[in-house]
């Protein structure tokens, strides 16, 4: 499936990518809201280290919504998961192949939330019921088709009422745009320029960024983008990690917290 915009959470976190033709810069703020295991359902919290990025050689992984499972006891019926970890496992699997370990991920992230929806369907419910879409987790690989040909693979898991079990996937997969791209509403909207708060906020930076040098401009804008972005949603942080991945596997953490 070829789309040209990522469908956006309502809130929490922020995921701000920019595609260019010898690197790609992927942003995620550090902010999570955690929910203990079955038993403990209702208890949640902020915690502001939480590092959504993975880098895999010449790819780059990020993950939102709920992404990881801890169980609450010995006789919680489901495993601890998180996503981040099968995201390394999948790029052992298939190296370099984003296709392939972005497919794999995807199952993987479907099973386990079939599970939960088996163990707890209310639970499961309730962690669609955050955002519009009904989208529980997502999983972000950029990297290359060919050695100059970005792309960004989105895969999605969510609640489907219709749907046996409750749980479906989809994958998106996004050509080169010159222009950054969010998986937040919100930072899609400062993006576009076109509301008041997203001027004023292009406002600001055009000053900032006067300050920033030339060949940093371009991941500072998607930092900068992020933090603007948890002046207007809470479940955003403030601290932002960017991590830089270019086609021959060479990546640098640009901020990382």
């Amino acid at each position: 499936m070829l789309l040209v915009g990522l469908a956006p959470l309502s809130r929490g976190t922020s995921i701000a990518i920019k595609l260019e033709r010898d690197r790609i810069f992927l942003a995620a703020d550090t902010r999570e809201s955690r929910s203990a295991g079955v038993a403990n359902q209702d208890t949640s919290e902020f915690r502001n280290d939480f590092c959504k990025i993975v880098p895999l050689g010449k790819i780059g992984f990020a993950v939102t919504g709920h992404a990881d499972y801890h169980a609450s006891g010995p006789g919680d019926a489901l495993r601890d998961w998180d996503a981040r970890d099968d995201a390394r496992t999948v790029n052992s699997q298939y190296p370099d192949n984003i296709t392939s370990m972005s497919d794999e991920w995807g199952r993987r992230a479907g099973l386990h939330y079939l599970s939960f929806y088996r163990v707890d369907a209310n639970r499961v419910r309730g962690l669609a019921a955050m955002n519009s879409a009904n989208l529980i987790v997502e999983g972000i690989f950029v990297g290359w088709k060919s050695k100059r040909e970005p792309i960004t693979r989105a895969e999605d898991i969510f609640f489907d009422p219709g749907a046996v079990g409750g749980i479906q996937a989809h994958y998106t997969e996004f050509a080169f745009s010159e222009l950054p791209f969010s998986t937040n509403d919100t930072t899609a909207e400062l993006i576009k320029g076109q509301t008041e708060r997203a001027k004023a906020v292009a406002a600001r930076w055009a000053k900032e960024g006067t300050h920033v040098a030339k060949s940093q401009r371009d991941w500072q804008y998607l930092e900068f983008l992020i933090q603007a972005t948890a002046d207007y949603d809470p479940a955003v942080g403030k601290n932002v990690d960017v991590l830089e991945v270019r086609p021959n596997g060479h990546y640098k953490w640009l901020r990382h917290h």
